[in-house]
């Protein structure tokens, strides 16, 4: 069956079938920072088949009717529950991952490219910890505080931290996508070691979760102010 017409956006896309995001990551298809394009516009700029990708969403869409495994749809939950979500799951992951990925690069003999690679991963680190404090202290109390009493002044507070935070998104957001590029899409080299093929998984898994966090934020959060 046809479930999709090829005019939805991306994000749109992604918040109505969350289920299919990991075929929008396989094709690297951009659901967070070009969000507003249509999926028959980015596979098409991307050079794909359509026919082929279409198919797989809708397998996917298919296979979930079947087995109708558990799924949230974060669009209709409250705002607390979306916030509690980002911080515990999102939040907490970006740390203990970049922890490790820091451990990695100090328990390895660098060579000119990873050094170059290490010193772009720090600035991302710093930027995105950074971040996530001022979230967690300052724009996720206000949303929460905006949702139980919705008024014009504190709903153009929120507005003004949303704007700053969207802008620092794009920011975190063309720093992965240089580490993309730096690693071929995270395609270690022929002869690597153990410890570098374990931090180009780690670096993979840092992009798809950071990009489905800004994507919960952006389109799903943001949205419900």
């Amino acid at each position: 069956m046809n479930h999709i017409k090829g005019k939805e956006t991306l994000s749109e896309l992604a918040t109505v079938y969350p289920y299919i995001v990991d075929i929008l990551n396989q094709y690297r298809l951009d659901y967070t920072f070009n969000s507003e394009t249509t999926l028959k516009e980015a596979v098409e700029k991307a050079g794909l088949s359509y026919e082929k990708v279409n198919a797989d969403i809708n397998l996917a869409i298919d296979e979930y009717i079947v087995t109708k495994p558990e799924v949230i749809y974060w669009e209709n939950e409250p705002i607390h529950k979306i916030i509690d979500h980002i911080e515990t799951k999102h939040h907490r992951f970006m740390e203990k991952t970049m922890d490790e990925i820091l451990r990695l690069f100090h328990a390895m003999e660098l060579t000119p490219e990873l050094e170059s690679l290490e010193k772009l991963f720090g600035e991302l680190q710093a930027e995105i910890l950074t971040h996530q404090i001022k979230e967690e202290e300052e724009l996720f109390p206000l949303l929460k505080e905006y949702s139980g009493n919705r008024n014009s002044e504190l709903r153009k507070k929120c507005v003004s931290y949303m704007e700053k935070t969207m802008g620092e998104h794009e920011q975190a957001g063309q720093v992965l996508k240089n580490i993309n590029s730096m690693t071929d899409n995270f395609m270690p080299p022929v002869g690597a070691t153990a410890e570098l093929k374990k931090l180009y998984l780690k670096l993979n898994a840092l992009e798809k979760d950071t990009f489905l966090h800004i994507h919960m934020e952006n389109s799903i959060l943001f949205k419900m102010i």
